[in-house]
């Protein structure tokens, strides 16, 4: 999915600055709806995961996936390679929606050879079931 907005550092549209060192991506409401018919009544916790590789970047610390839980989902952030719990919680259907607001932080001196065209990243989910 693209973002909604792109900017620099200053708030001002990523387009129109060719200096600019970092690029905050805005994409607003995004909606996840995962297969959780397999435990049902059971208490788990749901972790968003981002892969270690990211096509296109040099070094995973200059990239940081940022959003703000909607609808009963928690806040956080993390990077390429780590893992953060999204939701916790029973089970009670075949398809658990989550709801954020996400952005996307990019250090664009992290990128390597790069011609301008789209960078993106998909998070995976993987579920932890609780005593």
């Amino acid at each position: 999915m693209a973002a909604r907005q792109v900017t620099d550092e200053n708030g001002q549209a990523l387009a129109l600055n060719p200096f600019a060192r970092r690029a905050l991506a805005r994409f607003g409401r995004v909606e996840y709806r995962l297969g959780t018919g397999g435990f049902l009544q059971r208490r788990a916790r749901i972790d968003i995961v981002l892969p270690p590789l990211v096509n296109g970047l040099q070094r995973s610390n200059g990239l940081v996936f940022r959003w703000r839980g909607l609808d009963g989902a928690l806040d956080g952030q993390l990077g390429p390679g780590q893992r953060q719990p999204i939701w916790s919680g029973t089970i009670t259907a075949p398809l658990t929606p989550l709801a954020i607001d996400l952005e996307l932080e990019l250090e664009l001196d992290a990128l390597g050879p790069w011609n301008g065209g789209a960078f993106g990243i998909e998070p995976g989910f993987e579920l932890v079931t609780l005593p």
